[in-house]
């Protein structure tokens, strides 16, 4: 499986939360590959073996063991793309981590400590050290 985050941004790079990011890069992939776009790739979306999510304030609150429940689903569904979108309406599942709005960098960093979390708790090894 792999996940697609896609950003209206252009580069996260000159981000304060960069080091942060790349963290969270290092330690997701030992579990599953992740792949930045910083445009949509209606390619992907239009797959049948695609699964979309947006992330908006206005979609339903998620917490982890909620999230890693879809990604552990999806994977048995044998979906091979997650595509997860920032603030895009029209997707299958429409979820929050937050309730309040935050900057897209710490949106991002917060979405991937939750993909992060989730194969933890997927494979049942103890998130905190």
């Amino acid at each position: 499986m792999r996940i697609n985050l896609f950003l209206n941004k252009k580069d996260l790079r000159n981000s304060d939360l960069f080091p942060a990011i790349m963290d969270y890069f290092r330690r997701i992939d030992k579990f599953v590959k992740i792949n930045i776009y910083y445009c949509l790739n209606s390619k992907l979306f239009d797959q049948s073996d695609s699964y979309n999510i947006n992330i908006s304030i206005d979609g339903e609150y998620m917490d982890s063991i909620e999230f890693s429940n879809i990604i552990r689903f999806k994977s048995m569904d044998r979906i091979k793309n997650i595509n997860i979108v920032f603030g895009t309406s029209n997707l299958y599942h429409n979820i929050c981590f937050v309730c309040f709005n935050v900057d897209i960098d710490l949106l991002f960093l917060i979405v991937l400590e939750q993909i992060y979390r989730s194969y933890k708790i997927i494979n049942n090894e103890p998130y905190h050290k």
